[in-house]
């Protein structure tokens, strides 16, 4: 069969001379609203308009067969065989059944075909503010300012791009010294943090033997982690702490 017909079962829209014209100026008003640009969305652009005419050929079409339908409900009246009549019933309901599901269809590839478009300017407007989506070239530095391999270079020969802030470690010893300090006594005072909560849930525990397992497991854990503080040593030392017991 043909692939190119005329009417609503078209696969390929064929439009006659009368109605030439009209798809013209249908077309016109698409490619207005949606300002393709290159073959590619044009493509998309007439493909919009194919598919919005045969929609409008099915809403035309469905409104001639309720028409048809009602002139045949009316001369049913003086027919008086119920048969027919149900037959006839049954043909109406497959009619209107396959405009609907003919329109959905048309309704699903103008959204689909809609997308592509939108993806396809979405992405030549981003390209276009990206300088054809190609980054800009960084900033070399000069052969006279790359270091030797195996010396660090100064702060004033440091390439461009890289923040004056970002110095070399041997040239503050005094800010490492600080730092590494003040995290080592964080450190601890998380440590001693830590173990007082445990203290604290052991000594509110009323149980037997099972909480002194626990007690012992969790101060040899925390020995092996860290090293205990001062005050804490002893008890870790011996696997234990000073917990209070109520015996069952």
């Amino acid at each position: 069969m043909n692939a190119h017909r005329h009417g609503l079962y078209a696969r390929n829209t064929a439009p006659s001379e009368d109605d030439a014209a009209a798809f013209e100026d249908l077309l016109a008003g698409f490619r207005d609203d949606f300002r393709p640009e290159g073959r590619y969305e044009n493509a998309l652009v007439q493909r919009l308009a194919e598919i919005w005419r045969r929609l409008e050929w099915a809403v035309v079409t469905e409104a001639a067969a309720l028409d048809f339908m009602r002139e045949q409900e009316s001369a049913k009246e003086s027919v008086k065989t119920s048969g027919g009549s149900f037959r006839a019933a049954i043909r109406d309901i497959r009619a209107l059944d396959r405009f609907g599901r003919l329109e959905a269809g048309l309704w699903r590839a103008f959204d689909q075909f809609m997308r592509i478009l939108e993806r396809r300017q979405a992405l030549r407007q981003r390209m276009r503010k990206g300088g054809g989506g190609k980054s800009s070239p960084g900033t070399m530095p000069s052969p006279g300012t790359m270091p030797s391999p195996g010396t660090m270079p100064s702060p004033g020969t440091m390439p461009s791009g890289v923040p004056s802030s970002h110095t070399p470690r041997s040239s503050c010893p005094d800010v490492i010294r600080a730092s590494t300090s003040s995290v080592a006594e964080t450190e601890r005072t998380g440590v001693a943090n830590w173990l007082r909560s445990v203290t604290f849930f052991i000594n509110n525990v009323k149980s037997t033997a099972y909480a002194h397992r626990i007690a012992i497991a969790l101060g040899q854990f925390a020995a092996l982690i860290r090293p205990p503080p001062p005050k804490f040593a002893p008890q870790l030392a011996m696997g234990r702490f000073d917990v209070k017991m109520t015996a069952h």
